[in-house]
């Protein structure tokens, strides 16, 4: 997990997750809200993800769920069918907020949109 403003962060997750990934996600993410000035933009690079149990995804879409406000863009990139099916499931719940792409490159195009967007921004602020 990175930032890369105050405004926009990145994680990346490789094998399995687990719920005490699931709980480092919520740590790092209500920091993030906290810090944060307005919505957030979150870029999930799950490509390397091979799964999640139960527990661990119904854990993080609640969590999602609870704090939808403070989102301003979700965009995840999956490759696992298992992870993906998820993925859709979680984002009914999440009102369609996250984007998912089938690979890092569509990550990365919507990641450079939201960062040349935050850098005029920061130019046009007082």
């Amino acid at each position: 997990m990175w930032t890369l403003s105050p405004a926009v962060y990145v994680t990346q997750v490789e094998g399995h997750m687990d719920e005490s990934h699931a709980a480092l996600f919520e740590r790092y993410g209500a920091a993030k809200i906290a810090d944060s000035p307005g919505g957030l933009c979150v870029f999930h690079d799950w490509i390397e993800m091979t799964g999640y149990d139960s527990p661990c995804r119904k854990r993080m879409t609640e969590w999602s769920v609870a704090r939808l406000g403070a989102y301003r863009e979700v965009h995840i990139a999956v490759r696992s069918k298992l992870v993906a099916m998820g993925i859709q499931v979680a984002n009914i719940a999440l009102r369609g907020l996250m984007r998912a792409h089938r690979d890092r490159v569509g990550l990365e195009v919507e990641l450079r949109r939201v960062i040349r967007n935050e850098s005029r921004r920061d130019t046009t602020r007082p």
